[in-house]
């Protein structure tokens, strides 16, 4: 029993069942992932933000620090009042003016080198035995600095803030005689980062926290590890986005975090919403397809009944459909790819027929009576008066004729029919002795081009019959190049050449492949060059005014071999 074919209709039904069942699952899968994409795209975006904001702030304030703990004023006033014992009024003024400019307050105490406090800025209240001893330390940390370095380090005992301290020792014909100390306000840092949305941490390169926007993400010794420095953490039992990374030479690190709380719901709902949404669209989508299978399926029907005539009753019939669809551009299609077959058929077969016509002359040519009459005849005589001449042109008779009479490849390299031209020129030469010559110039890469068999030998003989009708001499130049994909060739002729008018005539009917006239085997040989390797190909007569006569081949090379 014969297998049942399954129609259209019913396989694209079957088609759409099974792609709405993956289309919804597929959006499912599609939100939770958009959903996921999104999140990590914005926090992402906001963490970078926020890190530049951090980033700029703490640069500002390293650089506007370090720039006043070393600028000229601070160090000749601490170096005046550490030796001459002037009273260090003035550090208070410049400590004025560095608060102005600089996101971040901050106070200034001198030390003598035994540490001893010479100038402080704090007020009573604000220092304490703690700092004091804290003072003294970084004093002796700061020793081990050159005159132009700073030591920093951070001071906390207590509270929501620390201070960031940058120490510098003062030098005086290179030996210390004191410490200058800036403790930056950990309070104005919250100040200047109120501009933010979003948390942030800052910590000298030990962790110790410089400044932190919540207090709860710290350990209690005021520092901070986290588990990593970009993507999620967890802090204070809330989850962040997190974003870290050094500057300053490795000095300070800068944290940017993003709260980013967990939305299941959101998640659940989501797919919720599409499971139904889902459930509609396979409602809909069944409808619209089994109206849309039977339309298609009678479109379909037309276009077998249509292509059956073609193939086994009118091979000239086309397609006619005029429902402006799919369908109707498919028929245009088809029409026009028959058209397409059937000139390209007229094409080959002309082709063919002019392969068999070159062939056949080109047989004609070199097998011509008069052509063997005159080499018999130079044989004979050779054969008495010089037997090396006439040894050659046996070799040189013998390898033209198997050439020729070999079928077995219309097309050749150019290098291979240049052997067998050299021998109809050697017997040519041969034949006329000193009142023949003949030049050959090729580039080395026209050796290789594809081209057909003996393309050369009828313009060569073409050249050498007419061009010693009206001189005793001739002489003959054969050359070539390729350029940009296409061989040239050339033979060109000192014989007594053509009228201007003879040659546009020639050219004209050449190029429109007319048939009538003479010139039969020049015009069979642009034909079927153009046939055969494009419009590019072909051949051009040109004449020398008087000096001569030039036929150009031009060969388009599809594949350089």
């Amino acid at each position: 029993m014969a297998e049942k074919r399954e129609t259209i209709q019913g396989r694209l039904q079957k088609m759409v069942w099974s792609r709405l069942v993956i289309l919804v699952a597929t959006g499912v899968v599609l939100f939770a992932s958009g959903m996921l994409l999104s999140v990590v795209i914005t926090n992402q975006k906001h963490v970078e933000e926020n890190r530049k904001l951090l980033v700029s702030i703490v640069s500002e304030v390293y650089e506007k620090s370090v720039g006043f703990l070393l600028g000229e004023q601070v160090s000749s006033q601490c170096r005046d009042s550490l030796l001459c014992g002037r009273a260090p009024d003035r550090l208070r003024y410049l400590l004025y003016e560095q608060n102005a400019v600089s996101p971040i307050t901050g106070n200034l105490v001198l030390n003598d080198k035994e540490r001893n406090i010479v100038f402080n800025s704090f007020s009573e209240d604000e220092w304490n035995q703690y700092r004091n001893v804290y003072n003294k330390a970084i004093c002796d940390n700061a020793f081990r600095m050159e005159d132009r370095e700073v030591y920093t380090s951070v001071y906390y005992l207590s509270g929501d803030y620390s201070e960031y301290v940058f120490s510098r020792p003062i030098q005086a014909e290179g030996k210390v005689i004191g410490y200058v100390n800036l403790y930056l306000s950990g309070a104005d840092w919250a100040k200047q980062l109120a501009v933010s949305n979003f948390e942030g941490i800052i910590t000298d390169q030990t962790g110790r926290v410089i400044y932190s926007s919540r207090r709860s993400f710290l350990s209690h010794a005021n520092k901070f590890f986290p588990e990593k420095e970009s993507g999620t953490v967890y802090l204070g039992g809330e989850r962040y986005w997190i974003l870290g990374g050094e500057l300053l030479g490795g000095q300070v690190k800068v944290y940017s975090l993003v709260y980013d709380p967990v939305n299941g719901s959101l998640f659940a709902i989501g797919s919720v919403i599409i499971l139904f949404m889902g459930i509609g669209w396979f409602w809909l989508a069944l409808s619209m397809t089994r109206a849309m299978a039977a339309s298609n399926g009678a479109a379909v029907k037309k276009l077998v009944s249509e292509m059956d005539i073609i193939a086994h009753r009118d091979p000239e019939h086309r397609i006619s459909k005029d429902t402006n669809d799919e369908f109707a551009d498919i028929g245009v299609q088809i029409n026009h790819m028959l058209d397409s077959i059937q000139e390209l058929n007229r094409h080959n077969t002309e082709l063919l027929q002019l392969k068999r016509t070159a062939e056949i002359n080109q047989l004609t040519a070199q097998l011509n009576p008069h052509f063997l009459y005159n080499t018999l005849e130079n044989l004979r005589n050779s054969l008495v008066f010089d037997p090396a001449r006439a040894d050659r042109m046996i070799l040189n008779l013998t390898g033209i004729l198997r050439y020729c009479i070999d079928d077995r490849q219309e097309e050749t390299v150019f290098g291979e029919d240049m052997k067998y031209l050299d021998r109809y020129l050697d017997i040519q030469k041969c034949r006329y002795g000193e009142r023949f010559g003949y030049e050959i110039s090729l580039e080395e890469e026209c050796y290789s081009c594809k081209v057909p068999k003996l393309i050369l030998q009828p313009i060569v003989e073409n050249s050498i019959k007419h061009g010693f009708k009206n001189k005793m001499d001739l002489h003959i130049w054969i050359d070539g190049y390729v350029q940009e994909g296409i061989l040239h060739l050339s033979v060109t002729d000192d014989g007594t050449g053509m009228s201007l008018e003879e040659v546009e005539e020639l050219n004209s009917h050449i190029w429109d492949g007319d048939s009538s006239g003479g010139h039969i085997g020049l015009k069979n040989i642009a034909r079927r060059l153009f046939l055969q390797y494009g419009r590019e190909s072909g051949i051009f007569i040109r004449d020398l005014e008087g000096e001569g006569l030039q036929v150009v081949v031009n060969i388009a090379q599809t594949e350089m071999s």
